[in-house]
């Protein structure tokens, strides 16, 4: 099971890292506004709000996207046009019942937020004409293509943090299973023999029932409720008392170590 969910976080890691770092949602890709124009031309655009330093769009006609590569078409905007983030190609063709298949990528504020399976069924066009040319954003010049390239290469480094994960889990599971080897031999060791004696040591009263001392500490303290026997005060006021079983005095000794650290009490074994 540990083995699962650590492969499970480094694939997540590798899939973000894939992903320009996405991160959790703070801010909401809306949908965008898409216009097809004749005889050619395509725009996309969403408003711009403050904060926004990339807008990316890819998209297919006629065929969906595949994963994280990239669309037919795809373009990084970093410069608003107005007040709207536009992606822009005057070359693209499209007919009435065309498709397109999109992506859409945001940075905001440092962070990325997607908006991934959008599909939109081109059912009218508009002369080309009554595009605002002053408005339209030179997508050869504003935008970076991504570098299939790169995709490759991410996988590649999964593979390999993958591959050196398991190798470190192998590793781990022989050390944990030499250890439990080791816990079987050590309990059959002092079975015949065990030692279950502690010794409760702090501002302990010198009168009362001390049986009744080590369960109150026992309960509040360490939230434990565990038979005990044998209570008995040394000569230097010490409370030495035993448990029934070596397993619960394993139990108890964990509880101390972890509950009384601060505390004015502690429990030792002897």
């Amino acid at each position: 099971m540990f083995c699962k969910v650590v492969l499970l976080i480094l694939f997540g890691s590798c899939i973000a890292s894939a992903t320009h770092n996405y991160k959790p949602l703070k801010y909401s890709v809306p949908e965008p506004l898409i216009q097809a124009f004749r005889p050619r031309g395509l725009k996309v655009s969403i408003p711009h709000t403050t904060g926004i330093q990339l807008f990316a769009f890819h998209g297919n006609i006629n065929k969906p996207l595949h994963g994280n590569r990239p669309g037919q078409l795809n373009a990084e905007i970093r410069v608003k046009d107005g007040d709207h983030c536009v992606f822009q190609d005057p070359t693209v063709k499209l007919e009435i019942g065309d498709k397109i298949y999109y992506r859409l990528f945001v940075i905001k504020d440092n962070l990325g937020y997607r908006y991934d399976g959008g599909i939109y069924e081109v059912t009218d066009t508009t002369d080309a004409g009554s595009n605002n040319e002053s408005r339209t954003i030179d997508v050869a010049e504003k935008t970076e293509r991504p570098n299939p390239e790169n995709f490759d290469l991410d996988s590649r480094m999964c593979e390999k943090r993958l591959l050196n994960l398991t190798q470190t889990l192998l590793n781990l599971q022989y050390e944990i299973d030499s250890l439990k080897d080791t816990n079987i031999i050590l309990r059959d060791l002092v079975g015949e023999h065990p030692a279950t004696t502690l010794t409760l040591h702090g501002p302990l009263p010198e009168d009362g029932m001390l049986n009744l001392l080590v369960q109150d500490v026992l309960r509040h303290k360490l939230g434990l409720r565990l038979g005990i026997r044998n209570v008995v005060r040394t000569g230097d006021g010490v409370v030495k008392f035993e448990t029934a079983t070596l397993d619960d005095k394993i139990t108890v000794l964990k509880a101390a170590k972890q509950q009384l650290k601060y505390s004015k009490y502690s429990i030792v074994s002897i």
